[in-house]
């Protein structure tokens, strides 16, 4: 068993458009996320620079590419430490086949090709003169890390966004992104979202899942203890003591503002929502 899949697994001509496959499918991923409109152009151009040159050469150089994975090939079938042998390759399938494609297997992230800092700029800006504080919901604090306010050493004001669970006993509690388990929530929350029910109930129920799922230590079917989240900046809140999934009523979408005031706690002093799904309470 170990010496057929050994022989499947290196075989040079399996192996070659299994790296051609992987390439094209990281190509057209940048490219439609580039033609739906994505904030972060800056550096899907560069990955799609990137698969496209590989694809280039992968074409180009076909010949000598067969020739290095036949060598591969003839070193794999040698018949001595076959399942070593297999552990390899399918590590080395594994890791190429997701860098390229850009696959997301749940407990293994490829990382962003082309992200750098060359564009971050700092979002926490002076407060105007005549800037007057609105009224907004208590549960929007909730959202403030306020142990953060250490690493903020002057005054100002902190543009930023929150996301509010709210369930059937009139609990409003915070979450973020990755409970909708997608790296890039906003590209489902676009204008014309809040008009499309059908949309709007599956996000509920897909919601619901998830949170279902990370009450019982689990993400994507594996436990969160090795389980990869679907994007890092993303917080890791834990829901344990959260209401049951099953009273989930509704999801809301904020921007917020937030006063810094030296190393006294953060303050809300502005908000405004966004989106909303299922009914808010």
């Amino acid at each position: 068993m170990n010496f057929i899949s050994v022989r499947f697994l290196s075989n040079p001509k399996f192996c070659y458009f299994f790296l051609l496959l992987s390439s094209f499918l990281g190509l057209l991923n940048s490219v439609l996320l580039i033609k739906e409109g994505s904030l972060h152009n800056y550096y899907l151009e560069r990955q799609a620079g990137y698969t496209l040159t590989c694809i280039i050469l992968l074409i180009v150089f076909h010949k000598k590419i067969i020739l290095v994975l036949n060598k591969v090939h003839i070193w794999a079938i040698k018949p001595f430490d076959l399942y070593p042998k297999k552990c390899v390759l399918l590590a080395f399938l594994i890791v190429v086949g997701t860098f390229q494609s850009k696959v997301f297997l749940g407990f293994w992230f490829a990382g962003i090709a082309g992200w750098d800092y060359s564009n971050y700029k700092l979002k926490q800006r002076p407060a105007p003169d005549n800037f007057q504080k609105l009224s907004v919901p208590k549960f929007l604090q909730e959202a403030v890390i306020e142990q953060n306010a250490q690493f903020l050493h002057y005054p100002g004001h902190l543009p930023g966004s929150a996301v509010f669970l709210h369930y059937s006993n009139g609990q409003v509690l915070p979450t973020n992104g990755e409970i909708l388990g997608v790296i890039f929530p906003d590209y489902l929350l676009r204008p014309g979202f809040s008009k499309n029910k059908e949309m709007q109930s599956s996000l509920l129920t897909m919601i619901k899942h998830n949170l279902i799922e990370r009450q019982k230590g689990k993400r994507f079917l594996l436990p969160l203890s090795i389980a990869y989240p679907p994007h890092t900046p993303h917080m890791n809140i834990s829901y344990k003591n959260y209401p049951d999934a099953k009273s989930l009523k509704g999801v809301s979408w904020w921007s917020i503002l937030v006063e810094l005031k030296g190393g006294s706690i953060p303050k809300v002093v502005s908000g405004e929502m966004l989106y909303s799904i299922g009914e808010i309470i």
